[in-house]
């Protein structure tokens, strides 16, 4: 089944580029690997061979997407979908949860992790049982905590592994 999604982002004199949510295949994977954080960003967010890694070791509970824009490969997002019974569901519960996004250092600051997490929230909206999605993040990383509380996440007042706990509950974004 092929997942496509997309959005345009608008630039000052230039061209809109085309969002898109793209499926990881043989013929990307080693370019969403070597997509990398700014050198400062790499103590605050793990690399994408290590979120692929997760990816594979969760696999049944993993959906991956290379985040693409025009003809460039910009970034990677991975969720975390914790059926009911799982250890990680919350009140027994299918619980979505953000466990990566990262954006190329070269392609940052250009709208792309925005509209990429506009099609994330889109798209978990029409999945059964979607109310909220949580993420986490480490405390000193307040690039990280801005953009999320922009785009409607609250701190749910946990710590958990050492990171801040945030949830948007979809009402808030209608």
């Amino acid at each position: 089944m092929l997942f496509w999604v997309e959005r345009s982002v608008s630039f000052i004199n230039m061209e809109p580029q085309k969002v898109r949510l793209c499926e990881l295949t043989q013929d990307n994977v080693a370019d969403v690997v070597a997509l990398k954080v700014l050198p400062d960003q790499t103590q605050l967010i793990d690399d994408n061979a290590y979120a692929l890694s997760e990816a594979y070791v969760h696999r049944k509970n993993a959906w991956v997407r290379a985040i693409c824009a025009g003809h460039d490969m910009v970034g990677l997002v991975m969720l975390f979908i914790a059926e009911p019974e799982h250890i990680y569901a919350i009140d027994g519960r299918v619980t979505y949860y953000l466990w990566h996004l990262m954006i190329d250092g070269k392609y940052q600051s250009k709208g792309y992790g925005s509209e990429a997490i506009k099609l994330v929230i889109d798209h978990i909206q029409k999945l059964p049982d979607s109310r909220d999605i949580y993420l986490m993040y480490k405390p000193d990383n307040d690039s990280a905590g801005s953009f999320y509380r922009k785009h409607g996440f609250v701190p749910t007042g946990e710590i958990r592994d050492g990171e801040v706990v945030v949830r948007l509950t979809f009402s808030q974004t209608t």
